[in-house]
């Protein structure tokens, strides 16, 4: 058997769907990962002091049984979905 990805009629290989784990499993999505935003340095002021939710520039995706930082994202659906 070949182990090789199937391409598509086009002769485009398709991308392989294997989402990054941390060692104990966890893939983004599951329920014990966490986001945490990275936040400019004005959108820690607003957060922390005003009170007022900004839009991170980065979210990390943290396991946290293990604390491994599985992903990092500065896809805009990633930093809507943080606040």
């Amino acid at each position: 058997m070949n182990n090789l990805p199937q391409s598509s009629e086009s002769g485009a290989v398709a991308p392989s769907k294997n989402p990054k784990i941390c060692p104990c499993g966890h893939d983004r999505t599951h329920f014990l990962v966490s986001k945490e935003g990275r936040y400019t340095m004005m959108g820690w002021f607003w957060v922390t002091v005003m009170g007022v939710t900004t839009s991170p520039i980065e979210v990390s995706f943290r396991c946290r049984k293990c604390g491994t930082v599985i992903e990092k994202s500065k896809k805009a659906e990633d930093l809507t979905s943080i606040v």
